[in-house]
């Protein structure tokens, strides 16, 4: 048993390094569509849209393996705090866009009253307007589905990894996942 308890840990851990940087790839990736324009601009939205997707896919995945993780004790809480204070988001926006037919076609989604955002300013003036298939830039933040902020995600995510990586590296089972962040 204790054998089958190891592979499953290495897995586990495995699986968080894994999306950690695939979470910081995808999100670098979202950030640079900002900056190489490709052709038209219904093509650089597409382009955009679709490492958005991958993005937000990534996120949720790590968020997941970070549970699991905590589950087997193989990480303290602490380790990915940052990223926890991003999961309600990090989920939300990864449902919105995966089932976005069930809001915008069939309108019986979960939360459909969430799916259209208007934040109000201190004034009480509307300050911007959009749904969670949409993507602002709002002071230098890039904003999926109105607020998840990219840039959030990828220093929540670099925090983590730190910490991630001094456990991992301190602990010869899983030493050799440290080459997965490399």
């Amino acid at each position: 048993m204790r054998e089958k308890a190891g592979e499953i840990a290495t897995f586990v851990m495995l699986q968080v390094a894994t999306w950690v940087r695939g979470t910081a790839l995808q999100g670098e990736r979202v950030l640079a569509t900002r900056t190489t324009p490709s052709g038209t601009q219904q093509h650089d939205r597409a382009v955009a849209v679709i490492e958005e997707e991958f993005f937000v896919l990534s996120a949720r995945k790590l968020v997941r393996w970070i549970g699991a993780a905590e589950a087997q004790k193989l990480i303290p809480g602490s380790t990915f705090e940052a990223v926890h204070n991003l999961k309600p988001a990090i989920i939300d926006v990864r449902d919105m866009r995966e089932h976005a037919d069930q809001y915008i076609v069939y309108r019986k989604a979960k939360k459909q009253s969430e799916f259209h955002f208007a934040p109000k300013e201190r004034t009480g003036r509307i300050k911007y307007s959009s749904d969670a298939t949409a993507t602002i830039v709002l002071d230098g933040q890039y904003l999926i589905a109105w607020r998840l902020s990219v840039q959030s995600v990828l220093a929540a995510v670099a925090e983590g990894r730190d910490a991630f990586l001094r456990i991992i590296s301190n602990d010869e089972q899983f030493r050799w996942i440290t080459s997965v962040l490399a």
